[in-house]
C-alpha cells in the first residue's frame, strides 16, 4: 500500500497504525460520488487565507475555507460557505451506526486531492482522533491518504438558512439572468460571478429558483442547493 502524507505530523510509526488498526468503522462511498460532492461545494468555500473581512457597511464577515461532511445512514452531505454564499450537496454512502449524525470539516483544497490520488473507484473513509490531531483517512486497496481535520467551528448554517420564500419558480438554467432581472426587488442585486459558478456545475436543464423575504436567493437542482446573499444598494445611490 502506498501512503500519501498531507500533514507532517503523520510520521512513519503512525502510518503503520493507520494501515493496521484504524478501519473498524468505515464510511464507503464511490469515488465519482465524492468527486461530485467536492465539485458542487468547494467553489463556495473561501479561497483566501484571510479569516475576517470588512463589508461595505463596516461589519465584520467571517470567511471559511472548509468543506463540512455530515454523515447519515445512507448519505453524506457536503456543505461549504464563504460567509456570503453556501453550497450544499448530497450523495449516497454507507455509514456505520457509530458515525451517523456526526460532522467533520476538511480544508477544501486538501479534500480535492483525495480523488486525484486514490485510484480505486470505491473509497473507504475513516475518522480518528487517536493522534494529537484529528484525521480523515481515505483508503483503497492500493492507496491511503491522511488529511488533518479542521479544528475551526463551522457556522450554524441550518439556523440561518431561510425557511420561507416569497417567490418560487422552475425555469431553464440558461434563463436565470433574465428571471432575476425580472423578479428582483429594486435596489437588490446578486453577484453575477457567483451565480455563474453555481450554474456551471449544475447538470440539470431545469432549476428551481426561490427568493426569501430578505432577498436571499436559493437555486435548487438534483441533490444540490445554493444560497446566495443579495447585494443591497445603499439608498440614494
Amino acid at each position: 500500500m502506498q501512503v500519501w502524507r498531507c500533514v507532517a505530523e503523520v510520521v512513519e510509526a503512525e502510518e503503520k497504525r493507520l494501515e493496521q488498526g484504524l478501519f473498524d468503522e468505515l464510511v464507503t462511498i464511490k469515488k465519482k460520488a465524492l468527486q461530485r460532492l467536492i465539485n458542487r461545494t468547494a467553489f463556495a468555500a473561501s479561497n483566501t487565507r484571510t479569516k475576517v473581512v470588512r463589508t461595505t457597511e463596516g461589519n465584520s464577515l467571517q470567511l471559511y475555507n472548509d468543506i463540512r461532511l455530515e454523515l447519515e445512514k445512507t448519505k453524506i452531505t457536503a456543505v461549504a460557505t464563504d460567509g456570503i454564499r453556501l453550497a450544499l450537496a448530497e450523495e449516497y454512502a454507507s455509514v456505520p451506526q457509530s458515525l451517523q449524525g456526526q460532522g467533520f470539516q476538511v480544508k477544501a483544497d486538501k479534500l480535492k486531492l483525495v480523488p486525484k490520488i486514490v485510484e480505486s473507484q470505491k473509497l473507504k473513509l475513516a475518522f480518528t482522533n487517536q493522534f494529537t490531531n484529528q484525521f480523515m483517512i481515505a483508503a483503497s486497496n492500493d492507496d491511503l491518504i491522511a488529511l488533518r481535520l479542521s479544528e475551526k467551528d463551522f457556522p450554524p448554517y441550518k439556523e440561518r438558512l431561510p425557511q420561507e420564500f416569497v417567490r418560487e419558480e422552475e425555469i431553464s438554467k440558461d434563463k436565470l439572468g433574465a428571471w432575476l432581472k425580472k423578479n428582483s426587488s429594486k435596489g437588490v442585486n446578486y453577484n453575477s460571478k457567483y451565480l455563474l459558478q453555481a450554474t456551471k456545475i449544475i447538470r440539470d436543464k431545469k432549476i428551481i429558483i426561490k427568493i426569501s423575504p430578505a432577498n436571499t436567493l436559493l437555486v435548487e437542482a438534483n441533490n444540490f442547493k445554493y444560497y446566495l446573499m443579495p447585494i443591497i444598494q445603499p439608498k440614494g445611490d
